[in-house]
């Protein structure tokens, strides 16, 4: 019977330990995220953030050990709109994004090697004027695209989305500003079979890509 209970306290134990944590944070005040967080950072699966973020928690948020799903959604104040070079480039945790309204830009190889990272959520992303170099490079468990109505949208660089084998679908439709999608872009996508341009009325350049369907 000791022995039974002593299995059950254990069972017990280790699911408090590991269960999934969901928490909502607003910060009056960027860089304050870690304190916000306390001794419970790694334990968390699923952040929604809000209010003002700076790189510092940027830092923090990438630091996260056990973060899978991070809500941007309702972010207001980033530091000069945009999300900078190499910021989770290698984090291998996350697997869902939603990203800050305000934001204009995502630079080179934010998010490159994010191995499990399987959906981007930019619906309301209405500015985002730029996807940088490598920006999702190498992020194997994306499958589908939407960027669809992004009318701010200028330019897709290259190596962007390089090597994510397993994207079928890429929506640019109504991307009216769109004028260049660059080299390599799209390379070895090897599942790739669709990408909409309809309504891509500015559409000038369209650079080679390799490895794909």
């Amino acid at each position: 019977m000791k022995r039974l209970l002593l299995y059950l306290f254990l069972f017990c134990f280790a699911n408090a330990v590991f269960a999934q944590q969901e928490i909502t944070i607003h910060l009056e005040t960027a860089g304050t995220l870690a304190s916000k967080l306390g001794d419970n950072k790694d334990k968390i699966t699923t952040l929604h953030v809000s209010g003002s973020l700076n790189g510092d928690d940027l830092v923090t948020i990438n630091g996260m050990l056990m973060l899978h799903y991070l809500d941007m959604g309702n972010v207001s104040d980033l530091p000069e709109d945009y999300i900078g070079p190499e910021t989770f480039k290698g984090n291998l945790h996350l697997k869902e994004i939603v990203f800050p309204p305000i934001i204009k830009s995502i630079y080179a190889q934010t998010f490159s090697g994010c191995n499990n990272l399987s959906k981007i959520y930019l619906d309301n992303v209405e500015n985002l004027e730029l996807i940088g170099f490598g920006a999702f490079s190498s992020c194997y468990s994306l499958i589908d695209l939407n960027l669809s109505g992004k009318t701010h949208l200028k330019k897709i660089d290259e190596q962007s989305f390089n090597e994510c084998s397993n994207l079928k679908r890429v929506d640019l439709a109504g991307c009216s500003s769109l004028t260049e999608i660059s080299d390599l872009a799209f390379n070895y996508c090897k599942q790739l079979t669709n990408i909409d341009i309809s309504d891509c009325v500015n559409l000038e350049i369209i650079g080679d890509y390799r490895g794909c369907i």
